[in-house]
């Protein structure tokens, strides 16, 4: 599994992708984890996380 990028929450996709991922982790939570609780999946997560997806 890739590295999770740094990102400087500049915009307001990076810092809601920083948020996601630090509340997620917080959790104890997978991408994989947190998209079936919210019915997406584990790689979409990760797109919002990276700030490659509008949330």
């Amino acid at each position: 599994m890739p590295q999770p990028k740094n990102l400087d929450p500049a915009s307001i996709k990076e810092f809601y992708g920083a948020e996601l991922r630090r509340r997620r982790e917080e959790a104890g939570l997978s991408q994989s984890g947190l998209g079936d609780l919210v019915f997406c999946s584990g790689v979409y997560i990760g797109y919002l996380e990276m700030a490659g997806r509008n949330p």
